[in-house]
């Protein structure tokens, strides 16, 4: 049987903070979740309550317009929390590639990319127009854009020429 070589990849990341951020995000989306499903429930029980004499029907469907109200703004908190959660896997991700990956290979370059645009959209106004800050960015931004497109020239690749 032939020699079989094992590799291990170590990936330096701030693997605790990514970790540890995902489970909280994956932990306040299930609270939410639950809270929707016991609104709904208890939407369902006031329903049914109205449909029975001697209930207080206006008390009821008050009550059921606030729990939805309740509900609305809770899918706005977990779609927001379900973006959040995307960005930190996304950005773990494109961290992982940068290391892995071969120094200046266009996998990682394009990760690293990816990695400063974000940086850079993320900033203020003010912060763009500071040429400490928002200048120093786009210059990294630019140059890593310069070093893909050249390397990707080199096979005819012409994708980041287009427009």
């Amino acid at each position: 049987m032939a020699d079989m070589t094992t590799k291990i990849l170590t990936v330096d990341i701030e693997a605790d903070k990514a970790i540890n951020g995902i489970i909280n995000l994956n932990n306040a989306i299930d609270k939410n979740t639950q809270q929707i499903k016991a609104n709904n429930a208890m939407i369902a029980e006031n329903n049914k309550a109205m449909q029975q004499e001697g209930a207080d029907a206006m008390a009821l469907a008050a009550q059921n317009q606030k729990l939805a109200q309740s509900n609305v703004e809770l899918e706005a908190k977990t779609r927001a929390l379900k973006d959040e959660k995307r960005a930190l896997m996304k950005e773990t991700q494109n961290e992982i590639k940068m290391q892995t990956q071969a120094e200046g290979s266009l996998k990682s370059l394009r990760a690293q990319l990816s990695n400063l645009t974000k940086q850079y959209d993320s900033l203020s106004k003010a912060e763009r127009q500071n040429e400490q800050v928002g200048g120093a960015l786009l210059k990294q931004i630019n140059s890593v854009t310069t070093e893909i497109k050249t390397a990707e020239e080199e096979k005819q690749r012409y994708f980041r020429n287009v427009g």
